[in-house]
């Protein structure tokens, strides 16, 4: 090996360790490739939920809405808990209406929006086991089912 290259890599060495506060943080990013360490696993968690839907006449109060009856009662059910948020056409806010046309019922949970009661329920089906008790079934379980 030459000379110079050895001083170099000496050079090196002595900069990683002389730097070990700072380079451990380093070796974390090369670790992980520099990816993010989640804290939440792939199933999503419970928290977190705003389930927008039409408001009555009163529009601080939920209205009439069938499809998100049923999606409320399915939260109910599972214990889940959520804000409600009742919505008016001047009220909706601009990402619903830019993402997702404006449709109600919109579950959204955490960065995540689901529209149309069939798929919220699904979703809540699928993720989230019944806290009150069905028999203990998971939702990979119920989905094998099907």
């Amino acid at each position: 090996i030459d000379d110079g290259r050895l001083d170099l890599a000496r050079k090196q060495i002595s900069k990683v360790e002389s730097s070990s506060s700072s380079s451990s943080s380093a070796i974390g990013l090369i670790q992980n490739r520099g990816l993010e360490i989640r804290t939440e696993g792939a199933t999503p968690t419970p928290g977190e939920m705003t389930l927008y839907l039409k408001a009555g006449p009163d529009p601080t109060l939920p209205g009439d809405c069938p499809f998100a009856q049923t999606i409320r009662m399915v939260l109910t059910e599972k214990n889940l808990p959520y804000t409600l948020r009742p919505t008016t056409p001047d009220t909706k806010p601009d990402w619903l209406l830019d993402f997702y046309g404006g449709a109600l019922p919109a579950l959204r949970h955490r960065k995540e929006c689901y529209v149309e009661s069939d798929v919220v329920c699904q979703y809540l089906e699928f993720f989230f086991e019944d806290r009150g008790g069905d028999g203990g079934l998971s939702g990979y379980t119920r989905a094998e089912m099907r």
